[in-house]
């Protein structure tokens, strides 16, 4: 089976590349990064899927209140459609995407029937320290494939007990597929490549095993 450390270590490895490469863009380039992650992973012979997503990153006290099932009453910051569902509350801040309003992340299967490894190369985009968010590298976490199929929210925890909480959105929504339109996404495929080929070459001297049994 896929190791997951050897993916934690290609999304790393995936992360500083594409932050190198695009820093002009700043941080929200999860097409781009998400690009190059998919292409790794094909050259490399694993089964990935791009993957549109909502993101909420939320400080330790709404994160707990999400896991308790109760309103949140801390920090959230969120990203993706449905924004007029959410909670008109000052302490609820909401990003409304300009050209897109969702987030890409890469959904990779392991091997069939097994928990998938989502793997979100730009979390740091939603680094907040200011409100108890600290997310400073790519994150990746394990989800269970009918549940995640289905739309059912999947995370990880952060420093502090601040957590990301992420969501795959259906396919009859339109955000869910408007990334495959964009320039991102068609367009520079010389660029795509070159760094995929810079990533490629660090992987083959990663000091993980790529398979566990």
């Amino acid at each position: 089976m896929l190791s997951r450390q050897w993916v934690d270590a290609v999304t790393e490895i995936v992360g500083r590349h594409t932050r190198h490469a695009y820093r002009h863009l700043g941080l929200n380039t999860c097409v781009h990064s998400s690009r190059v992650l998919y292409t790794v992973l094909r050259r490399e012979g694993i089964r990935s899927e791009p993957t549109a997503v909502s993101v909420r990153a939320l400080d330790a006290e709404s994160f707990g209140q999400v896991q308790q099932g109760v309103p949140i009453s801390g920090f959230m910051y969120y990203v993706g459609p449905d924004v007029d569902g959410l909670p008109k509350d000052t302490s609820v801040k909401v990003l409304s995407g300009k050209a897109w309003n969702a987030h890409l992340v890469v959904t990779v299967e392991p091997a069939l029937g097994d928990d998938l490894i989502v793997a979100d190369v730009t979390a740091p985009q939603f680094h907040r320290p200011q409100y108890g968010v600290f997310v400073t590298d790519p994150v990746t976490f394990d989800a269970d494939p009918g549940s995640w199929n289905r739309g059912l929210p999947g995370g990880v925890s952060l420093p502090g007990g601040a957590g990301l909480i992420y969501q795959r959105l259906a396919a009859d929504v339109p955000e869910s597929r408007m990334w495959k339109m964009s320039q991102a996404w068609t367009t520079e495929a010389s660029t795509i490549r070159l760094i995929a080929d810079g990533c490629i070459r660090e992987v083959a001297t990663l000091d993980v095993p790529r398979m566990v049994s």
